[in-house]
């Protein structure tokens, strides 16, 4: 029985679309991340944090680009159960390759900048420890594929992972709202005032930033994508 079905027309131009944004956006994202961080060496220095705040730029941008391409995971999981169609497992794939290194780029630079801020490069709160599950759903994922190959099964095992371990990007976003916690409230995406709660100079370095690894996170995801289908074809995976 075969693991997936024909992809149809719809899902072929999708597929076009998304071999072009590998191609396009891959190299936007990279001028902006030089545009980024030239702004970033010229923006303020805050004054309770000093220059290691600026670690800020990089941390949140990693951020906010990692739960987009997991939403993109648990979204192609979502249609891959349903259609079976298997370029919608080779994007999950791509999606969750980039992200997963994107998201251990987010548990890099926050030690970094809680080191001399907090005095410690961990502390074990809520913010910390439910990004810290959210890596380790997503190192399950990859183990799960280089354990059992891209067969049909890993295909709806991965799908699943992926779609539950989405459901923590909320829970990471809401705990400071919701438990106590040594991370600030929001102070971009705050409602109904989004970047009101920084100066005014800090905001356009930080929109480049979150800019630049939007177009590189969704331009690299794109370019697994089609390296994972080149695999599945020289494997002989889903004929």
């Amino acid at each position: 029985m075969p693991a997936s079905r024909s992809e149809n027309p719809l899902t072929e131009k999708l597929e076009t679309i998304w071999y072009w944004c590998g191609k396009l956006l891959t190299p936007i994202g990279a001028a902006l991340l030089l545009a980024g961080l030239w702004l970033v060496a010229g923006a303020p220095i805050e004054a309770l944090q000093g220059p290691p705040q600026k670690i800020f730029y990089l941390h949140v941008s990693l951020a906010w680009i990692s739960f987009v391409l997991f939403g993109g995971v648990a979204l192609s999981g979502i249609v891959y159960l349903v259609t079976r169609q298997r370029f919608w497992d080779q994007a999950g794939h791509g999606l969750a390759s980039t992200g997963f290194v994107f998201l251990s780029g987010v548990l890099v630079t926050g030690p970094i900048w809680a080191r001399p801020i907090w005095g410690t490069w961990w502390v074990w709160e809520p913010r910390l420890t439910t990004t810290f599950i959210l890596w380790l759903l997503f190192a399950a994922y990859h183990l799960i594929r280089l354990a059992r190959g891209n067969d049909g099964w890993t295909a709806r095992a991965c799908a699943v992972l992926g779609i539950f371990a989405f459901a923590d990007v909320p829970v990471i976003h809401l705990s400071v709202l919701w438990w106590r916690s040594m991370h600030p409230f929001p102070v971009v995406m705050r409602k109904g005032d989004v970047g009101g709660g920084l100066d005014p100079a800090m905001v356009t370095p930080l929109l480049v930033m979150v800019a630049a690894m939007t177009c590189l996170g969704l331009g690299l995801s794109a370019i697994r994508t089609r390296l994972r289908k080149r695999e599945d074809t020289l494997l002989g995976v889903f004929e």
